[in-house]
């Protein structure tokens, strides 16, 4: 499940796990088309991100000195190469989600994550 968000006042892109419990007093909606759907104070944050979830903020992209769509589109690379010069990413911005190969010329962020192993029930 993932989705739009704005984070303590910054735009981006919110990954749920495939065991998800919201954190009570907290909601989450799938794929809004605005920032403004879900949105989380600092500390709010801090129940989603314990819960294993995973925010990207909208970094933009640099092109040489240029940077472009900061705050408004977020723009990953994965560690997956596609051929010789390009690689898989991801770009996003409010209520839209690309993925494809691109030249790797480009500046676009990399966030690292951790696999979240829910609790067992015993």
């Amino acid at each position: 499940t993932r989705g739009s968000a704005t984070v303590n006042g910054v735009h981006g892109y919110v990954f749920l796990p495939d065991v998800w419990t919201t954190p009570e007093g907290l909601n989450f909606t799938p794929s809004p088309n605005n920032w403004n759907i879900n949105v989380y104070s600092a500390t709010e944050w801090t129940a989603m991100e314990d819960a294993g979830a995973v925010f990207l903020p909208a970094t933009g992209s640099r092109d040489g000195k240029d940077v472009q769509e900061l705050a408004e589109q977020g723009e990953y690379w994965s560690s997956t190469p596609s051929y010789a010069e390009h690689a898989f990413r991801m770009v996003f911005g409010e209520g839209t989600v690309n993925t494809g190969a691109y030249a790797r010329n480009i500046g676009r962020s990399v966030r690292l994550v951790k696999k979240y192993n829910a609790p067992q029930a015993h």
